[in-house]
């Protein structure tokens, strides 16, 4: 497996004014990171055809020595509104297009947050359940494997918020989706993340490592519930009360990454581990990016 890193993390080692692609590419040629995760909002300009900013990006990171090896995009999958689900199909389907111009082997979407209560679903009441909704990813999926399978580009569906992010989750949207192109990112920070620090990364990496199609990483620590209760007491209803993970340094924190590095070679993934949490500015970055390296030579 070779190390990578986000820009959605990169540009916290730059000032504000200073946060677009083209110094983002050469801060990680300068460091020499490899490889770049390209997150869509860091591509985009005002006004701009993104493709036209992809070619220029892709021109940069060849004259710098950098893999362009993804392109993460907020576009979702979904959606059971019909209207939501074409205009967020269609973004998607632009992503493709934009990583096949950078390079890039595969696009990082996630689901949508949660499943609102569609008004003609019997007896849904607060929601639809993951198995409810799957056949809606599945479609969804496969729909882009087929248009990804023309670009040579994959799927690498993430485990991020409260619908999909479990490894069994992306599981069985993968193998039902039984695509080449359909998969998983797996991120073991975020089987913890989005479990209040309950889940066993090791145990959710194994269960999707065969579906992998690219790996995030970030470290996180968890707070104690004294810490997490006095949280609670400050926040207002419906904002998100009992969060209690903290990111920090990769290799510092909870996650035992290098047992689920190891699970994902052993099933066979030799792609990319894409830093996205690095636990502060440019110094703290390249710690973390010294211990992922560390970690992935030894596999």
């Amino acid at each position: 497996m070779k190390s990578g890193i986000m820009t959605y993390c990169l540009k916290n080692a730059l000032p504000e004014s200073e946060r677009n692609i083209e110094s983002l590419i050469r801060l990680t040629g300068e460091e020499g990171f490899g490889g770049l995760e390209v997150y869509s909002p860091d591509l985009k300009v005002k006004d701009q055809d993104v493709r036209k900013l992809a070619e220029s990006a892709r021109k940069l990171a060849d004259e710098c020595g950098v893999k362009l090896f993804s392109f993460g995009t907020g576009a979702r999958i979904g959606d059971v509104d019909p209207e939501l689900a074409k205009s967020n199909m269609n973004e998607l389907k632009e992503a493709l297009e934009v990583a096949e111009i950078l390079g890039a082997s595969t696009i990082c979407p996630a689901a949508i947050d949660s499943q609102p209560v569609p008004p003609n679903q019997p007896n849904a009441k607060f929601g639809m359940r993951f198995d409810v909704a799957l056949p809606y990813m599945v479609e969804q999926m496969q729909e882009l494997a087929d248009e990804g399978a023309k670009r040579g580009v994959s799927i690498a569906l993430v485990n991020h918020c409260f619908l999909v992010y479990l490894g069994v989750h992306q599981y069985w949207i993968s193998l039902l989706a039984n695509k080449p192109e359909a998969g998983a990112c797996v991120d073991p920070g975020n089987y913890l993340f989005y479990t209040y620090g309950s889940a066993d990364p090791a145990r959710e990496t194994k269960i999707c490592a065969k579906f992998a199609r690219l790996v995030r990483a970030g470290d996180w620590v968890v707070k104690t519930d004294d810490e997490v209760v006095k949280d609670y007491l400050t926040k207002p209803k419906g904002q998100g009360s009992i969060f209690n993970c903290t990111g920090v340094i990769f290799g510092e924190g909870a996650v035992d990454h290098k047992t689920c590095f190891k699970i994902l070679a052993d099933a066979g993934y030799d792609g990319y581990v894409s830093l996205k949490v690095g636990g502060g500015p440019l110094e703290a970055i390249k710690k973390s990016m010294k211990n992922l390296s560390a970690i992935l030579a030894k596999l």
